[in-house]
C-alpha cells in the first residue's frame, strides 16, 4: 500500500465516523509533565495501517503513523515532535504532557485480513495540582485558625489538615468552580486551646494520578498574642487608687484634696490608656524595625540587578534606577500596600519591590493580567496559576495579600527549615522560594552557595532587597 493509498483510508475512515457510531472511550488520567499511555490493544505485527489522531475540535492531528511495517512521521502534527513513541502492541506513549494534550484520541487500524477499519477511542485527562496556599488568622475568641487551600485541574482533589502523625484532623473534596476543570477546595481547622508548639500539615491530592503537595506549619510562640492583663489585676489597682483617695479626702486640706484629685484623675486616665495598649495584640506594633523576623532593611546587604550595559555585573544603582522609574506607577497601589503591610506585620517596602521586579508595578501584565513574558503568572506580584491559588483581581489589594501571604510563609519555612542560617540568609532563601520553588532551596542550598545562582536570572534577592531599601527611603513605612 502506498502512502497516498493510506491517506485515501484514513480519509473513508474519518468519513465513517461522521455518519456515527457509538463509541465506548477508554478513559486515561496523566499528571501534568509526566507521560502518559494511550492503549489500542493491536499487535503491530497483525496491522498493515494504523494511526494515532487527536480530535481537537473539527481538527484531526496526528500525532503517530504506522504503514506496512514501517514508521511515517512526515504528517505528525509540529506539537507532537520527539514527544510519541509506538509500542508493540499498539498503544502509544505521549510524553512531557500539558494541559492542552487533553482531549479525545482515536487509534485507527486495519489489519492483515480485513479491509476495513477499526478504532479504539481513548480520552486523555491531564491533572495539574497547585501548591498548597496557608493563611493563618485568629478567631473571634483570639484561637488560631489555620486555612488549608488547593486547587486542581481535571480532577477533583481532597485537600486536608493533618498531624505530623499523619491523622487526618479536617478534610474537605474540592468543587470544581468553573467549566474549564479548576476544582478548589479549602478547609480549616482551629487550634484555640493549644498552647504548646504544634506541627501541622497542609495537604491536597489527587488519588487518580497519586499527585500530592503538602507543605507543613510550625505553630509557635511566634503566633500567640501575648496576655493582656487580668481582670484581677485591673480591680486591684482600682481599689489601690480609690483607697488613697479616699484617705486623702480625711486627712488633708481642701485645697490639698482638689489639687490631688486633679492629679489622680489625670493618673487615672494615662493609666487606662497604657492598659488599652496593653490590651492590643503585639502583631500591631508599627515600629519599622520590629515589622519583620529579619534585620532592617537598610542593615541589609545587596548587589542590586544584573546591567547589560556593564557585562551583566550587578549594581545597586541599576535597581535604585528602576525602582524610581516604577514609583509613579506604584502610587496608586500605595494605600493597599501599607494597609496589607500593617494587618500582616510585613515590611511594606519588600512588598513594593516584589510588584517592582516582578511586572514594573503593572507594567508588564496584560489587559487580562497575566504576564507580558509569564502567562501562567498572575497579577502585579505575578503569582503563577499552575502552583497557587489566584485570588482576588490582578491589581487588587486581595491579590497583595495573596502574594504577601505566601512570601510570609516561606519565611517561616525557611527560619525552621534552616535554623543555623542568619536571618538575613533566611530572608533570601525565601524570596528565591518565590521565584524558583522552596523545594530547590531545601534540597540544595547550603552556607556557601550564592542563593541568586538559584534564580532565573541570577540576580532576584538581590535585586529586590535593593529596591526595597530605595522604597524604604521614600515612605514605604508603617
Amino acid at each position: 500500500m502506498t502512502q497516498s493509498e493510506f491517506c485515501l483510508c484514513v480519509l473513508s475512515y474519518l468519513l465513517l465516523l461522521a455518519e456515527g457510531r457509538p463509541l465506548e472511550p477508554t478513559q486515561v488520567f496523566a499528571a501534568a509533565r509526566a507521560n502518559a499511555v494511550l492503549p489500542c490493544a493491536v499487535s503491530l505485527s497483525e496491522v498493515t495501517v494504523l494511526e494515532w489522531l487527536h480530535l481537537r475540535g473539527s481538527a484531526r492531528l496526528s500525532l503517530h503513523a504506522f504503514l506496512d511495517g514501517k514508521q511515517l512521521m512526515e504528517d505528525q502534527t509540529p506539537e507532537y515532535k520527539d514527544r510519541t513513541f509506538l509500542k508493540e502492541d499498539g498503544s502509544l506513549t505521549l510524553q512531557h504532557v500539558h494541559q492542552n494534550d487533553t482531549g479525545e484520541y482515536r487509534c485507527v487500524f486495519r489489519t492483515g485480513i480485513t479491509r476495513t477499519f477499526q478504532e479504539a477511542k481513548v480520552s486523555l485527562i491531564v491533572v495539574q495540582l497547585s501548591d498548597v496556599s496557608v493563611k493563618i488568622h485568629r478567631s473571634p475568641t483570639r484561637g488560631l485558625v489555620l486555612e488549608c487551600e488547593g486547587s486542581s485541574w481535571g480532577r477533583k482533589l481532597d485537600v486536608s489538615i493533618r498531624d505530623v502523625q499523619g491523622n487526618v484532623l479536617a478534610n474537605k473534596t474540592g468543587m470544581q468552580e468553573v467549566p474549564d476543570g479548576l476544582h478548589t477546595a479549602v478547609v480549616r481547622v482551629a487550634e484555640d486551646e493549644q498552647t504548646e508548639d504544634v506541627v501541622l500539615v497542609c495537604r491536597a491530592e489527587v488519588s487518580e494520578v497519586k499527585l500530592v503537595k503538602e507543605t507543613k506549619i510550625w505553630i509557635t510562640d511566634d503566633f500567640r498574642a501575648a496576655a493582656a492583663p487580668g481582670g484581677s489585676l485591673v480591680f486591684l489597682l482600682v481599689l489601690i487608687v480609690f483607697g488613697a483617695v479616699g484617705l486623702c479626702l480625711f486627712i488633708c486640706p481642701w485645697n490639698v484634696r482638689t489639687k490631688a484629685a486633679h492629679q489622680i484623675s489625670e493618673f487615672l486616665c494615662r493609666m487606662c490608656s497604657r492598659m488599652e495598649e496593653g490590651f492590643q495584640d503585639i502583631s500591631t506594633s508599627d515600629k519599622p524595625g520590629e515589622l519583620t523576623e529579619y534585620r532592617t532593611l537598610s542593615q541589609m546587604t545587596a548587589k542590586g540587578a544584573s546591567n547589560r550595559e556593564t557585562g551583566w555585573q550587578s549594581s545597586v544603582e541599576m535597581s535604585r534606577r528602576l525602582a524610581e522609574q516604577d514609583l509613579q506607577r506604584l502610587s496608586p497601589y500605595k494605600n493597599d500596600i501599607l494597609d496589607v503591610g500593617r494587618e500582616l506585620h510585613f515590611h511594606p517596602a519588600l512588598i513594593a519591590a516584589i510588584i517592582s521586579r516582578q511586572s514594573r508595578a503593572g507594567e508588564e501584565l496584560k489587559e487580562d493580567g497575566y504576564g507580558k513574558h509569564d502567562p501562567n503568572a498572575f497579577g502585579l506580584m505575578q503569582i503563577s496559576k499552575n502552583f497557587h491559588v489566584l485570588k482576588g483581581e490582578p491589581f487588587s489589594k486581595v491579590h497583595i495579600d495573596s502574594g504577601t501571604t505566601y512570601l510570609i510563609h516561606l519565611i517561616k519555612t525557611m527560619t525552621q527549615q534552616k535554623s543555623d542560617w542568619t536571618l538575613e540568609r533566611q530572608l533570601k532563601g525565601a524570596l528565591v522560594g518565590y521565584i524558583s520553588g522552596i523545594e530547590k532551596v531545601l534540597a540544595v542550598a547550603t552556607e556557601e552557595l550564592d542563593l541568586d545562582s538559584l534564580t532565573p536570572t541570577q540576580d532576584f534577592t538581590n535585586d529586590v532587597i535593593a529596591r526595597a531599601q530605595f522604597f524604604a527611603e521614600r515612605e514605604y513605612q508603617i
